[in-house]
């Protein structure tokens, strides 16, 4: 038996290349239905459960829909809104969620949480492009992975790797706050964050101006967070 320090260590790769699906389009086909790829698309945690070359996934949240322009998103807005009838759950600058439906006679029955994510392209972060321009402004290479359709995505080339093994890389840093707190997230789902990733966040934090800092330590200081309000900043401070 080979010695355990024998064993060549993983190299990370740059660019994207197509994976397979496993699981999980039966719970979204009427829901696809409704677009157009390359228009709109999936992309994030949904398709890293769909794709997971594993045999016991971490299940999935919200199916997260992106689309490539402001026509786009608002031509599915009102498919949701005024054919499907969908009704709002909660809204912010970055997304717009919608309650999962009860009707069993409804189209969309059976379908996760719908979130639709607006076509934002400022500061840091870019919410309205084509599927792989979107997919590199994600932080995780195991969220860096797109729906092309029943059969396959678009996946970091790290992204089976690292879904394997649990592994969180991080090839994108908006905020180092909101980065630490999605790490803290997923950590929590049973995901590692190996401690050269974690310098990482210290690094980016370090190269900050002092304004950035004191803005946002200000901020905090004067908020009582809970949970739930920590999952939302983490949204909001993907912009620089």
């Amino acid at each position: 038996m080979a010695d355990k320090k024998d064993k060549p260590k993983y190299k990370s790769q740059d660019g994207f290349e197509e994976v397979r699906v496993y699981r999980g389009f039966t719970e979204i086909e009427n829901l696809f239905k409704l677009f157009s790829y390359p228009d709109s698309f999936i992309c994030g945690g949904y398709v890293r459960y769909m794709c997971a070359p594993v045999t016991n996934p971490i299940p999935a949240g919200d199916v997260d829909i992106y689309s490539i322009n402001e026509g786009a998103y608002k031509k599915l807005f009102n498919v949701f809104d005024k054919q499907m009838k969908l009704e709002a759950k909660h809204e912010n600058e970055v997304s717009l969620t919608f309650k999962k439906v009860t009707d069993k006679d409804h189209f969309l029955f059976g379908t996760p949480t719908i979130q639709l994510i607006k076509p934002l392209n400022e500061g840091a972060i870019v919410a309205g492009a084509d599927m792989q321009t979107i997919l590199e402004n994600f932080d995780f290479t195991v969220i860096r992975i797109g729906l092309k359709d029943k059969n396959v995505a678009l996946a970091d080339k790290d992204y089976i790797h690292d879904e394997t093994h649990k592994v969180l890389r991080l090839k994108n840093i908006h905020c180092p706050l909101s980065s630490t707190l999605r790490c803290m997230k997923y950590s929590k789902k049973g995901y590692w964050l190996p401690v050269v990733e974690t310098l990482k966040l210290f690094t980016d934090w370090d190269e900050r101006d002092d304004d950035y800092k004191i803005k946002l330590m200000d901020f905090l200081a004067k908020e009582d967070l809970s949970e739930e309000d920590v999952n939302e900043l983490e949204k909001l401070l993907r912009i620089d």
